[in-house]
């Protein structure tokens, strides 16, 4: 008789893991549901690697309230996702370990046309780019630099951060 072998495959798309919290899709759905964002039309988590493990939230725009700055209330958006997201129990052991670093918000109209550059100069076919609600592809050291400048350059067209930050247009 022989004993059965398991082998591993692959992680579904729909699911990140950094250091074994394993967010899946459907989770970050319901999170982002839950937090009740005003006016976003765009809205995604990224893992990211730089310079520790962690993840951030990337949307097109956000509503301030009168009273607070942009920065302050980007700040308490954060606060409330990384604590939705500690309903995960893996995700809430990665932070208590120190392993992933507290979600942060990035902000910026420029962020859906400026991740469909990153898809086509990674070689994906136009036809093939959509939007998830959850990336499965950890953003690398220069794309988060770039996300911080396109939160500075907020007010200047697309070609023009584009360019600023020496991305070719296609």
């Amino acid at each position: 008789m022989k004993t059965p072998c398991l082998e591993f495959l692959v992680r579904t798309a729909a699911t990140s893991d950094l250091v074994g919290e394993k967010l899946h899709a459907d989770f970050v759905a319901t999170v982002l549901q839950d937090l009740a964002l005003e006016n976003p039309s765009f809205c995604c988590l990224a893992p990211i690697s730089i310079p520790t493990a962690g993840y951030i939230l990337l949307l097109d725009r956000l509503r301030v309230p009168t009273s607070l700055s942009a920065q302050s209330w980007y700040s308490r958006i954060a606060e409330r996702l990384d604590d939705a997201l500690c309903q995960s129990p893996h995700y809430r052991q990665a932070r208590l370990l120190g392993q992933l670093v507290p979600a942060t918000v990035a902000v910026s109209s420029h962020i859906p046309n400026w991740l469909i550059s990153s898809h086509l100069k990674a070689g994906q076919k136009w036809g093939n780019v959509k939007h998830q609600i959850l990336l499965n592809k950890t953003l690398t050291q220069k794309e988060c630099s770039e996300l911080e400048k396109l939160s500075e350059l907020e007010h200047r067209s697309f070609y023009d951060v584009l360019s600023s930050l020496d991305i070719k247009c296609y």
